[in-house]
């Protein structure tokens, strides 16, 4: 299995990429991936929303600005802290999607873009299976993969993603 970070670990990798760039802006353009793709899947405002590794929050702003029931989480704390001085009205919380502390069933949608991926398959694995607890019976999730990744663990997750 190609691996996606091949001088350091993966929270090490993203603490560095994520602390040194400026908080994202929301983004704006609507047709254009992750919104897009979220957009399709997210049926009201009142919809409870979960965006797992929001990173620098440009998914998550977007949603929080236009009045949706948004919460969002990332495991580097450091991210989490610059996205709650930029707005402390945002629903964000330091969480690890291997190890989530929401309650079963408490999400309408899980919008998850480029955070599966980085898992190693073990991982992955357990990732899969906090997603699905956390999700609501109508399962809306909207995640993105990379093909390899996806293409070696599609077997074992058939029909949850």
């Amino acid at each position: 299995m190609r691996k996606t970070f091949k001088f350091q670990g993966n929270k090490e990798f993203w603490k560095q990429k994520l602390t040194s760039v400026k908080v994202d802006d929301a983004q704006e353009e609507e047709h254009s991936y992750p919104l897009k793709y979220a957009l399709e899947v997210i049926g009201s405002t009142q919809e409870s929303i979960l965006e797992a590794g929001c990173g620098n929050g440009r998914t998550l702003r977007y949603f929080h600005q236009k009045g949706y029931n948004i919460k969002g989480f990332d495991f580097i704390g450091d991210t989490v802290q610059i996205l709650k001085r930029c707005d402390p009205k945002l629903k964000i919380q330091v969480s690890d999607i291997k190890n989530l502390k929401y309650k079963s069933s408490s999400f309408d949608c899980i919008l998850a873009f480029g955070l599966y991926h980085n898992l190693e398959e073990d991982d992955l694995a357990t990732a899969i299976k906090e997603t699905a607890k956390i999700m609501k019976n109508d399962e809306r999730p909207c995640a993105s993969f990379r093909a390899d990744k996806f293409q070696i663990s599609h077997k074992r997750f058939h029909g949850r993603l």
